[in-house]
This record gives C-alpha cells, sequence and structure tokens, in this order.
C-alpha cells in the first residue's frame, strides 16, 4: 500500500528513498500495471478514493513529449520530478528516438527468445538481468 504524506511532515527525515520501479507498476494508481499499454498515457484516470492524488490527465501539460510527473500528478516519474529532475530527459527521448529511427531504417529487429524470458533488475537505473537479444536483419 501507499501512503501519501506532506513532506512539511517528513522534516526529522534525512533521507527518502521511492521505489519508482514499483510506483510505475502499482494496481493503486494504474489499471493491469504490468501490461505494455501505451494508450494508457493518452485519457484522463481519476480515483476518488486515493486522497490527495489529482490523477492523470494529459491535458495537464499540453504538448509534452511523454507523460510525466506534471501530467501524473507524481505517480509516473520515468525521469524523476521537481528541482531535481533529471535535466536530459528531453534530449534522452530525442536521442533514443532517432537512434532508434536510424536502426530500424536499415534493419529488422527480432527479439530472440520469449518476452516473458526477459527478467528485469531494478538498482540505480532499470535493466534487464541478462541483456536483450535480438537478432537484426538488413533490409533489402
Amino acid at each position: 500500500n501507499f501512503i501519501l504524506f506532506s513532506l512539511r511532515s517528513l522534516s526529522y527525515v534525512k533521507m527518502l528513498a521511492l521505489q519508482i520501479y514499483n510506483l510505475h507498476r502499482s494496481p493503486y494508481f494504474w489499471d493491469s500495471p504490468n501490461e505494455f499499454e501505451p494508450e494508457r498515457f493518452t485519457v484522463p484516470k481519476k480515483d476518488e478514493n486515493i486522497e490527495g492524488w489529482a490523477g492523470f490527465d494529459p491535458d495537464r501539460s499540453p504538448g509534452a513529449m511523454y507523460p510525466n510527473e506534471i501530467i501524473a500528478d507524481f505517480a509516473f516519474l520515468p525521469f524523476g520530478g521537481g528541482p531535481r529532475k533529471c535535466v536530459g530527459d528531453q534530449f534522452a527521448l530525442l536521442e533514443s528516438t532517432v537512434a532508434l529511427a536510424l536502426l530500424l531504417q536499415k534493419f529488422d529487429v527480432e527479439l530472440r527468445g520469449s518476452p516473458d524470458e526477459v527478467e528485469m533488475v531494478t538498482g540505480a537505473t532499470i535493466h534487464t538481468k541478462n541483456g536483450l537479444w535480438c537478432r537484426l536483419r538488413k533490409r533489402t
């Protein structure tokens, strides 16, 4: 379960660690949180039973390139949030989009094995335990 609190009530706390991986997969905030459903980020969602949560509303941040902490009222933090948010978030998304587009122009990509075999590891970042093995075939 999640506990919503005011930072003022934590004035004695020296460090607070948020489990972002768990937050992003919480059924408390998201329907089918472990399913890949990018369309979930196109429609508003609010739960009146979650006291203090303004819900998810894409209109809260018009023109945003990706779902962010403003749109999700801090229930989705892909690059952190607030004054210590990653300063390179826009660059990282643009760079990865261009790199992927260039790769897909020249190659077809096929996952080797089943998606169910891919294990995630969490730490300072989220990554795959044994890599994400793919087969590339040059486009003709």
